[in-house]
């Protein structure tokens, strides 16, 4: 840059900000013009600054009148389409809040620490690497503005437009975020840790690999966001809807996720130690590999009715997962139920974790299928285990397969001409067929001691799944 005439004020950006180092951005090409600005705006009479750049503590002159004569007039910014740089602006501590207009322009580094931004618009601003911590910015207009890498820590966003904010790197820990309106929002790698979100619309945003630790969330809806690699660990999920979002790696530790919906999230890999659950939490069906090629033999697996009698109409068919599918896609699945499971057990909520034990042993048994085939014998096996018993913990399947054997026992038994069948069928159900049996055709005596093997087989399984189920 030449040499700037003392009159003017020289601020060269990025130079001469503290807060900006080329060490912490390698991305930046450091002879890029585009990236370089210079102030020669008139200096202030106490100062060798202009309005913009002088600290409020040097000058007396600082002011919203100062500030506003200081700017590139109005019309030559709108005829000239012009993005007016304030790069590396002093504005700490001083009330701004709607009496400028900020909108487009360049705010990159400067120090907005403090500053009342109340209902301020700085819509399509940048404002990356600039500091805001402790900033009121309530009301404020921040849509489709570039807050990359800047501190927003303890700053007051309640009731701002945020829509289309770009905040990747930034740094919002303690920052006040109530009923925040942030549907598809770049958020990666931000630390939001002790943040209040509370009813925040956060659904589709981005917040892979971001710090949500000790976050109050409740009431949130995080719907369909990408939170894979982020840090949930104590923070408060009361309410929250993570229906369709993608946890995978995420850190669940100590987090409060009563009446929180889980239904189609993908938790490959979660922490889930030590969750907080509750009978409101809801984890119908997590997200699980694509299966392909449908196969109609074999039926879903749900849970029985008195345990999920609201999914009773959802017993869809079930389709074969094709040879491309990994078996390591269903351990994971199989992984994060089992992980829940213990959870809602651990806290005392026994049905929801029979539930949870049907889907992880379904997933175990479609890992069989992929690993060894859906004809193999471990997974014909699997499939008649949650076919009748509904894998060791479905009593009602138990029940309606003993009702049905017993009601076409006793049909058949009228038919052959058994003068009180209904007694005939209990006897031969609960031990033997009573004796004389000749008298019966043969096939009635097929069925008979066809009910006989299967009931004994039935009656004991039962007291096998009514003792599993303890254990849930």
């Amino acid at each position: 840059m030449g040499e700037v005439p003392a009159e003017f004020c020289g601020y060269e950006w990025p130079k001469d900000c503290e807060r900006f180092e080329y060490d912490d951005r390698p991305f930046l090409d450091k002879g890029d013009s585009h990236w370089q600005t210079t102030c020669v705006r008139e200096t202030l009479p106490d100062a060798d600054r202009c309005a913009w750049h002088a600290a409020p503590d040097e000058t007396e002159h600082k002011s919203i009148e100062t500030l506003r004569d200081a700017r590139v007039p109005a019309e030559i910014r709108t005829e000239e389409e012009l993005n007016e740089s304030l790069d590396g602006a002093v504005l700490a501590g001083v009330e701004i809040r709607d009496e400028l207009n900020l909108s487009g322009t360049l705010f990159r580094g400067a120090n907005l620490s403090g500053t009342d931004l109340t209902h301020a618009n700085l819509s399509e601003a940048n404002v990356r690497d600039a500091d805001l911590s402790k900033a009121n910015l309530t009301g404020a207009d921040l849509s489709k503005a570039d807050f990359t890498a800047a501190d927003l820590s303890e700053v007051k966003l309640i009731f701002t437009d945020l829509l289309d904010v770009n905040l990747t790197l930034a740094s919002l820990s303690e920052a006040d975020l109530t009923g925040a309106d942030l549907p598809e929002a770049y958020l990666s790698f931000s630390d939001l840790s002790n943040a209040n979100l509370t009813d925040a619309d956060l659904s589709g945003a981005d917040l892979d690999d971001t710090n949500l630790s000790e976050a109050d969330l409740t009431g949130a809806d995080l719907s369909e966001a990408d939170l894979e690699d982020t840090n949930l660990s104590e923070a408060d999920l009361t309410g929250v809807n993570l229906s369709e979002a993608d946890l995978t790696s995420a850190d669940f530790l100590n987090t409060n996720i009563g009446h929180a919906t889980l239904t189609g999230a993908e938790f490959a890999n979660a922490e889930l130690s030590n969750l907080t659950v509750d009978c409101g939490t809801t984890a119908d069906e997590l997200a699980e590999p694509e299966p392909l090629s449908p196969l109609s033999a074999f039926q879903r697996d749900e849970p029985d009715g008195d345990e999920n009698e609201s999914n009773s109409d959802q017993n869809e068919t079930e389709t074969n997962p094709d040879n491309e599918t990994s078996s390591n896609d269903w351990d994971r699945t199989a992984r994060a139920y089992h992980d829940l499971k213990t959870e809602f057990h651990n806290n005392g909520f026994v049905v929801k974790a029979r539930q949870l034990h049907i889907r992880e042993r379904r997933a175990r048994r479609r890992e069989t299928a992929v690993e060894e085939g859906w004809f193999s014998r471990q997974h014909l096996t699997q499939f008649v285990s949650g076919l009748f018993t509904g894998y060791g913990v479905g009593v009602w399947r138990l029940v309606g397969t003993m009702t049905a054997l017993f009601a076409i026992s006793t049909v058949t038994y009228a038919l052959a001409g058994v003068a009180d069948p209904l007694t005939y069928s209990t006897i031969t159900f609960a031990t033997s067929p009573p004796r004389p049996t000749g008298s019966l055709p043969i096939w009635a005596r097929l069925v008979a001691n066809v009910e006989t093997f299967v009931g004994t087989l039935l009656i004991v399984s039962l007291g096998f799944v009514l003792g599993n189920r303890e254990q849930f």
